[in-house]
């Protein structure tokens, strides 16, 4: 399990810092959600997280574009599956 995801971790990914990094932990053995958005190209109007999914809503700069983004992730194991 990954209780947290720490700043140098995010660093290695996005040493420029152009990302806005939302993150949601492993629960036992599975998933974590990690979601980066590039504030160069997109702002993040709102966010919603739930057990298994992180949700955003997003504006598209150049497009002049709502974008909205669901990442969901289902337990591997299947003992959790109706959780899911």
């Amino acid at each position: 399990m990954i209780p947290e995801c720490e700043d140098k971790l995010l660093e290695k990914f996005d040493p420029q810092k152009q990302y806005l990094w939302k993150w949601l932990p492993s629960r036992g053995k599975s998933g974590g959600i990690l979601s980066g958005i590039n504030t160069d190209l997109l702002d993040v109007g709102s966010f919603q997280e739930g057990h298994v999914m992180l949700q955003l809503n997003l504006w598209d700069k150049k497009l002049k574009k709502r974008w909205n983004l669901v990442n969901v992730y289902g337990a591997a194991q299947d003992e959790h599956e109706d959780a899911f």
